[in-house]
C-alpha cells in the first residue's frame, strides 16, 4: 500500500514532467479509438463528457485516459494519462470555471484540478 505523502510526491513528479513535455499528452485523433462527441452527453466508459473550460471541452473514462476537445467535441486527442490503476469517476467545471476531477485509485478517492495553461493536473 502506498503512502499518501509518497504517492502525492509521485503525482506531482508525474505533473512536472508531463508539463516539461517529458511523457506526450497528446497524440493524432483517431475515429476508432477515440468516439465522437454527440448532442447528447456521450459516455466514454463509463464518465460523462461534462467538462468544459473557456476553450476547451474534457471527458475521461476508466482506464485514467483524459481526452481534450479545441473544437467543440468534433475530434478529441488525448490530453494525458493517469495509469490503467487510475479510473476518472468525474469530470466536471467548478463555479470558477476550473476543470476538475474525481480520480479513484484502489477504492479510494482524490480530486484533481487542472492548471489555468491547461498542462497539468494539481491536487485539490
Amino acid at each position: 500500500m502506498i503512502d499518501r505523502r509518497r504517492f502525492l510526491k509521485a503525482l506531482g513528479l508525474g505533473s512536472v514532467a508531463a508539463a516539461l513535455g517529458v511523457w506526450p499528452r497528446a497524440e493524432p485523433s483517431h475515429a476508432s479509438s477515440v468516439p465522437r462527441a454527440s448532442a447528447s452527453p456521450a459516455k466514454l466508459g463509463q464518465t460523462e463528457i461534462s467538462a468544459m473550460s473557456a476553450t476547451s471541452m474534457f471527458r475521461g473514462d476508466r482506464s485514467g485516459m483524459i481526452y481534450i476537445s479545441r473544437d467543440g467535441g468534433a475530434t478529441w486527442t488525448r490530453h494525458s494519462h493517469l495509469g490503467a490503476e487510475y479510473s476518472v469517476r468525474r469530470v466536471r467545471t467548478s463555479r470558477s470555471g476550473l476543470v476538475r476531477l474525481d480520480v479513484g485509485y484502489r477504492g479510494r478517492s482524490f480530486k484533481l484540478i487542472l492548471t489555468p495553461d491547461e498542462r497539468a493536473w494539481r491536487t485539490a
